[in-house]
Formats: C-alpha cells, sequence, structure tokens
C-alpha cells in the first residue's frame, strides 16, 4: 500500500513542519560551560534583543563539561543578528 494514502485517510501524521520565521527565531549556543550559566547567558543575549525563552537541549557537547543551550527571541532580526555576530 502506498504510505501516502494513509494521509489521504486523515490517519495522524508524525511529523512537524517550522517555517523560516518560526526558526530563525531560534538560536543554538554551544560550548556553555557545564556551570548553571542559564541565567547570565541569557542576560547577555537580551543585549541583543528580547529573549523569550532560554533551555537547556537534550544533547550534550562532545566534551561533558559543556552544555548546549536554545534560545529563543522575540524577533527575527535579533536572532538573526546575533547569529552573524
Amino acid at each position: 500500500m502506498n504510505p501516502l494514502a494513509n494521509y489521504a485517510k486523515g490517519q495522524p501524521r508524525n511529523v512537524k513542519t517550522y517555517t523560516v520565521c518560526q526558526e530563525s527565531k531560534y538560536l543554538i549556543v554551544t560550548k556553555v560551560p557545564d556551570l548553571n550559566l542559564l541565567t547570565e547567558l541569557t542576560h547577555k543575549l537580551s543585549e541583543f534583543g528580547t529573549v523569550t525563552e532560554t533551555r537547556y537541549m537534550d544533547e550534550k557537547s562532545e566534551d561533558q563539561a559543556h552544555d548546549t543551550v536554545l534560545a529563543k527571541f522575540e524577533s527575527i532580526d535579533a536572532a538573526r543578528y546575533h547569529g552573524a555576530v
């Protein structure tokens, strides 16, 4: 049976899509020292624009001494600016 036929029958999909605008509000910051620096990092990122969310990502960096943080900015321009810096 064609897998696309299941979609036509209204079965639930396990796919989540994002538009370019949604993705560009997010910034992934890698190699953050594992010292509970989320508050300080949020404060530093807010210099570039309003940060609506910061959280640790589940994945660890190559070495166990660093974390990866996902930051969400209120505006797309702030995230783009910081990503280019």
